[in-house]
């Protein structure tokens, strides 16, 4: 019996401690099978995502910078469209010159026709306007005697005068045939320049831009009557 008892407790034993070793191997296996197979899963899972997380927010960036440039550009283009036909338009006029307003008038010479010799009379225009102030080009550098005999040629003015080399200046004799001491001896041609009557001759004064020259009959020279 004790032979017997100790050949099959060791078999036993041996049994049990083979099963054992069997089996938590294979538990273990399971497990790190389990684990390897578990991790690899929910790491793809992670990178998948990151993955696509990250692929999201660059075409997201690459969209918003990809509408935003063009925006710029087309405002910044804008700008310079606006800017350009600004600065053409600027330097178109300043390549067309200048505008001034030009007039004649005789106004004294309404009331006084009967100082006039009688082939004068018939000159005089009723309300004493020879030519009513308008809007005239001229070009830069131009003088109030340049633009005064052109206006005269082209609205077919009588306009005569004679230059003067002491003072180098143009002196006006006379425009639509009235002439100076027609009516006095202190009568002639005087012109002003903005309402204001210049000192030097015609010839010497430049044009600007918006100025108003206007010629009168005076029959006090040096004033305008």
């Amino acid at each position: 019996q004790q032979s017997k008892a100790e050949t099959t407790q060791p078999s036993h034993e041996a049994s049990q401690q083979s099963e054992a070793v069997i089996t938590q191997p294979s538990h273990e296996a399971s497990q790190q099978s389990k684990a390897e197979t578990t991790q690899p899963s929910h790491e793809a899972s992670q990178q998948s995502k990151a993955e696509i997380t990250q692929s999201s927010h660059d075409a997201s960036q690459q969209s918003k910078a990809e509408i935003t440039q063009p925006s710029h550009d087309a405002s910044q283009q804008s700008k310079a469209e606006t800017t350009q036909p600004s600065h053409d338009a600027s330097q178109q006029s300043e390549k067309d010159g200048i505008s001034c307003s030009f007039g004649i008038e005789c106004s004294v010479l309404v009331d006084k026709r009967d100082s006039l010799s009688r082939n004068k009379r018939g000159l005089v225009p009723q309300d004493g306007i020879i030519l009513r102030q308008q809007e005239f080009r001229a070009e830069q550098g131009e003088s109030v005697f340049d633009l005064t005999r052109r206006v005269c040629t082209e609205q077919g003015i009588p306009f005569e005068f004679t230059l003067t080399p002491l003072y180098n200046s143009a002196y006006i004799e006379g425009i639509a045939n009235l002439y100076e001491f027609d009516c006095g001896s202190g009568s002639g041609w005087v012109y002003t320049v903005n309402g204001e009557m210049p000192q030097v001759g015609c010839s010497d004064v430049k044009l600007k831009d918006g100025d108003i020259i206007v010629w009168h009959y005076t029959l006090n020279y040096g004033v305008v009557s």
